[in-house]
């Protein structure tokens, strides 16, 4: 591995190594390590840290013209960053078989050098070196007073346990796997091979619900003027597109508004609706009566998916801020729509509208969508297949398996073949993509195959590898991490890329 050492931060210095790992142009480098912040590192941007910590990057160079491609800093919420990577727009993705690797047609690396970095703190390879930190403290407790938050005692279980949607497809049940390689990465990053080309010297953790359960106790919610920051971006010139699958719950629901403070599942009080929306419409930035005015319309020149479907999308669109209503997706629009999310990607990348990818927004900076003020009459296809049938099982995520499958499963009845439940163990075949069931099948004979993954017993407690809780900002460390690549700093302006693999762009 290669050490850099911080000129500008006492301690804190960069560690990686060259990763050939998903390098599916062997014109594009890898690199992934991890960026070492020593005590008190972040007090500087009002974090309290009091113990040192390590951020995991992984970094992959553009597969055209690296040298003059810009770079794009790719950080989301849980469960972490590499996932992206390696389900949504990384270089590859992986195979059924959770051990191989594919090209990804529609990998955002296409057009640009993309730097992932894994947060929060204690997800993915990124931790903390300290015991259990306690996450409510007083000045939390005052946040979560019964003016802001009222008594959930009732509602709250009822929330949290007895719904049957999917949180993150309502179109869908809770236990059902909407999109086989979904979550085939969690067996593909625990094995040694991979861990150690990475450079990581601990297991992959995806998530820990507990940790998450416990961090939502602290109201961050309602912390911070997130809505004033996307404002101040946009009037300091930052452009900002909001897509939002229009089956998604998460980042659609009415949840908690004040006039103070703005969760991120955005409401005002003035104008109810979807979360996402209203979140558009109640920026208040230099261009916001116009945004508002301004209407939808269709996405053009998006190519067909994989499956032959052209993506449903309708936006708004006034200047820098653009609102993107995707129909049929659920939580992750890169994962459903790969195709459109390359095209918004490299769109809003260009400095050119979203709709048609033409209109100079350098040069139009006062370009407006026209059309009519909602498209909320426009449905979301619902899929095809019964509320009755099961849904396929990957033993590696069981909160997406129904009761017989986990029945089958944790009795040690069910057969498994590289991860996914194959059969029931009474004859019965379950439905997966490794061998298919056919008409008139009539199961694997019991057979089991675990392919080195034992059968557990007790609760489900096993399978979640519990972390240290932390949920660290990690604003402070993106400035050194440029100043120690000081080349980054040199790449020049995108080279539009027309007639590509993916998208008409």
């Amino acid at each position: 591995p290669i050490l850099i050492e911080s000129t500008v931060l006492k301690g804190a210095q960069i560690r990686y190594l060259s990763v050939s790992i998903c390098q599916t142009d062997p014109k594009a480098k890898g690199f992934s390590g991890y960026i070492h912040l020593p005590p008190g590192a972040l007090e500087a941007v009002g974090v309290d840290q009091e113990l040192p910590m390590k951020i995991f990057f992984w970094f992959v160079e553009s597969q055209n013209s690296p040298a003059t491609s810009p770079l794009t800093l790719y950080t989301q919420m849980k469960p972490n960053t590499v996932t992206a990577l390696l389900r949504e727009n990384g270089p590859c993705r992986v195979n059924l078989d959770s051990s191989t690797l594919e090209p990804n047609p529609c990998a955002w690396n296409k057009i640009s050098n993309i730097i992932y970095i894994d947060q929060p703190v204690n997800t993915g390879w990124s931790d903390l070196n300290c015991e259990m930190m306690r996450l409510i403290s007083i000045q939390d407790l005052a946040m979560m007073s019964p003016r802001m938050v009222p008594s959930t005692s009732v509602s709250s279980p009822a929330r949290r346990y007895y719904y049957g949607r999917s949180f993150f497809d309502i179109a869908h049940r809770s236990h059902f796997l909407t999109d086989p390689p979904l979550n085939t990465y969690l067996r593909y990053l625990k094995q040694a091979k991979v861990q150690q080309a990475l450079g990581t010297p601990v297991n992959f953790t995806d998530q820990a619900i507990n940790v998450a359960h416990t961090f939502s106790l602290t109201g961050d919610n309602v912390r911070g003027e997130y809505v004033a920051n996307l404002a101040q971006a946009l009037d300091s010139g930052v452009r900002v597109s909001l897509i939002y699958g229009y089956r998604d719950y998460a980042c659609n629901c009415a949840c908690l508004s004040t006039r103070r403070y703005v969760s991120f599942f955005v409401l005002t009080n003035r104008l109810p609706g979807l979360g996402g929306e209203a979140l558009s419409l109640s920026i208040s930035y230099k261009g916001q009566a116009t945004f508002q005015r301004a209407g939808y319309t269709s996405t053009y020149g998006i190519q067909k998916d994989e499956k032959g479907a052209i993506p449903p999308a309708y936006l708004r669109q006034h200047g820098g801020l653009s609102f993107v209503r995707v129909l049929n997706s659920s939580h992750t629009v890169n994962t459903v729509w790969p195709s459109l999310g390359f095209v918004l990607f490299n769109r809003t990348l260009h400095d050119v509208d979203l709709a048609t990818g033409y209109e100079d927004l350098i040069q139009s900076a006062l370009y407006s969508t026209s059309g009519p003020s909602s498209v909320r009459h426009i449905r979301n296809k619902l899929p095809t297949g019964s509320d009755l049938e099961e849904g396929m099982c990957y033993v590696l995520e069981l909160s997406l398996c129904s009761n017989s499958q986990l029945n089958a499963y944790l009795k040690g009845k069910g057969g498994v073949i590289d991860y996914w439940l194959v059969d029931y163990g009474n004859g019965t075949c379950c439905p997966n993509p490794i061998q298919p069931c056919r008409e008139g099948h009539s199961g694997f004979g019991g057979i089991k195959v675990y392919l080195g993954f034992g059968r557990p017993t007790g609760d489900l407690s096993w399978f979640h590898v519990l972390m240290l809780v932390g949920a660290v900002m990690i604003a402070g460390i993106i400035g050194l991490l440029l100043q120690n690549l000081a080349q980054l700093r040199n790449w020049g302006e995108p080279v539009k890329i027309r007639n590509s693999y993916c998208g008409s762009e």
